[in-house]
């Protein structure tokens, strides 16, 4: 069977039919921008899913500030996902298909990076770049509370 037969065998992420937060392990679909994502066990992750980058995104673990997002990702044997990760990700089709990307008025939501450049702000030794919506990303502040996604 060619790649193509093949993804045309797998469903949409998107399709009504589909629920993704009620499939189970090994459920596969075709991300709007035509990557395949698979529900896996990811463990400490929370409900997870795995592209063909081989990364596995779990669900978001918490809102903590620059540091502390580390240290969360590390407690749960994962690793804070860096901007070019995340940037991927998005180009992917990750924001279809993982849960809580968004909240309830249909905004996006910030999230963590690894990432950071050196001081833009006065005193702070680097800036943190969190993600926002779309793969964009901004600069923050070392004490700001954003969500935690981790990656395996």
């Amino acid at each position: 069977m060619t790649t193509l037969a093949l993804l045309a065998a797998v469903i949409s992420c998107n399709d009504p039919s589909v629920h993704l937060r009620q499939e189970p392990l090994g459920f596969k679909c075709l991300s709007y921008w035509g990557v395949v994502f698979e529900k896996v066990d990811g463990g400490t992750l929370g409900e997870s899913w795995r592209g063909n980058d081989g990364v596995i995104w779990g669900d978001v673990i918490g809102q903590y500030d620059f540091q502390d997002a580390f240290k969360a990702c590390e407690a749960i044997g994962a690793k804070l996902p860096d901007l070019a990760v995340y940037q991927h990700g998005y180009h992917s089709g990750m924001d279809g298909v993982l849960p809580h990307m968004g909240n309830a008025q249909g905004y996006g939501v910030s999230f963590w990076t690894s990432t950071s450049v050196p001081g833009q702000h006065v005193g702070d030794p680097v800036t943190p770049i969190a993600m926002v919506e779309d793969g964009l990303y901004a600069y923050a502040e070392l004490n700001t509370l954003y969500d935690v996604r981790c990656v395996k």
